[in-house]
């Protein structure tokens, strides 16, 4: 089961969505089939109207509205494809103009597979009530209540069976909902669902291993330039295959730019010679900006912190892999030649072949069951485990190239360590 989580202003605006023709026009027969006890007593599960879709918005607002509660949320930039704009930090950017926006609704997705065809209404109900009573919205919390509805009307255009959950941050008294890190207890309440109603378990979710998710413009664009396959699956392919072969970060470095892709280190913040993530994009044509992602962003396991774990550490070690990603970022010839210049295997660079139903082949990631955001763990080739980060992050004060956030005065401030824990890593430079 897919979750989906998303904020916004006007209720009526997402009640009226709910229940309009949708996009494609493919809503059909809007119902609502759980929700606050005083909603459903009111409305029955007859199919939605517009006049009806009004009024219980302003049902599950109305407490916003008794006690004029201000629900906001930082409000960050986002480019025309709309992705977040980032720093030269990785920092997602606030609007200058108007850094908060309004977030007094709760707007949640719950998808199943295709293949897992469609459940009964009192199935839903259930599953939507044993949700919000776990995220917190109803009496059970032991706090007022939070007014929601959830609807169901029909499937999705890929004939996902879904329904929406509205609902309002502002609760019967005029608190809000604790929302902190919402998006992550709503996955781990969704892996509890799952199993106690038979549906297909998403493995990731416990292994914390599986590919990003895509939006939409990207899949648009490569239908658009024609292209076999999503940039960022072309990306997370080549990465892990260079990660795999790689025995020390320097030579995967070296191995990223032969296989003609434009990487780029992250810095620590002030500093030349801490790096504490990496970027990489497909090599665009001339006159093309190209599009970068961040090791994360292609897949859990892509991470600089965690591909460390699997490398050779030492100061050496580290000294050559910040040389080599200055080289990288400058567009420099590598520094010094290694073992790179053994060929990759095919299997690992190859693509496996994906097709939809009717033989034809498909462009972007199909979605399993199996993964977070619909896809397949990666398997995991030899050499390479899938543990989390070991001595890097632990100790980041031991080698120059792998230390990160313990230098910034944040950990001074936090710990209390101010001038020893300073003067101790300085003396640890080579320099």
């Amino acid at each position: 089961m897919i979750v989906k989580i998303t904020s916004g202003e006007k209720m009526t605006g997402l009640l009226s969505y709910l229940q309009g023709p949708g996009r494609s026009n493919e809503h059909a027969d809007p119902h609502l089939v759980a929700g606050d006890p005083a909603i459903m007593a009111w409305h029955d599960d007859n199919e939605l109207s517009h006049q009806y879709a009004i009024a219980i918005a302003r049902q599950i607002d109305e407490p916003r509205r008794v006690f004029g509660t201000e629900v906001r949320e930082p409000n960050y930039l986002r480019n025309d494809k709309g992705e977040d704009v980032r720093d030269s930090h990785g920092k997602k950017v606030r609007d200058p103009i108007d850094p908060w926006r309004d977030a007094n609704v709760w707007h949640c997705s719950l998808s199943l597979h295709v293949d897992e065809g469609q459940l009964t209404d009192e199935k839903w109900g259930a599953i939507a009530q044993e949700f919000m009573d776990g995220m917190g919205f109803t009496e059970t919390s032991g706090r007022c209540a939070a007014r929601w509805v959830a609807v169901r009307h029909g499937v999705s255009t890929k004939g996902n069976d879904h329904i929406h959950i509205a609902a309002s941050v502002v609760r019967e008294d005029g608190t809000k909902v604790d929302l902190w890190r919402s998006k992550k207890r709503a996955s781990e309440l969704a892996g509890e669902l799952e199993r106690k109603h038979g549906l297909a378990v998403i493995a990731s979710r416990e292994t914390g291993f599986g590919e990003r998710g895509y939006h939409r413009a990207e899949k648009h664009r490569a239908e658009r330039e024609g292209a076999p396959e999503l940039d960022r699956e072309l990306l997370a392919r080549r990465v892990r295959a260079c990660a795999t072969a790689s025995k020390s970060e320097a030579e995967f470095v070296r191995r990223l730019r032969g296989q003609g892709l434009v990487a780029r280190p992250r810095f620590a913040s002030g500093r030349s010679d801490v790096v504490v993530g990496y970027k990489v994009a497909v090599r665009p044509a001339a006159g093309h900006t190209p599009v970068f992602y961040g090791g994360g962003h292609l897949a859990k396991d892509l991470t600089l912190p965690r591909l460390r774990s699997e490398w050779e550490d030492s100061p050496q070690a580290s000294s050559a892999a910040v040389a080599e990603w200055n080289a990288a970022r400058r567009d420099l010839p590598r520094v010094r030649a290694g073992r790179e210049s053994q060929e990759l295997d095919p299997k690992l660079l190859g693509r496996p072949p994906r097709t939809s139903e009717s033989g034809t082949p498909t462009c972007g990631p199909s979605r399993s069951t199996t993964g977070h955001s619909g896809h397949a763990p990666p398997a995991v080739p030899p050499g390479c485990s899938r543990r989390g980060p070991r001595r890097s992050n632990r100790h980041p004060d031991r080698w120059p190239g792998r230390r990160v956030s313990s230098l910034g005065p944040r950990s001074f401030r936090r710990t209390g360590r101010t001038g020893p824990r300073r003067a101790l890593c300085l003396r640890v430079l080579p320099h």
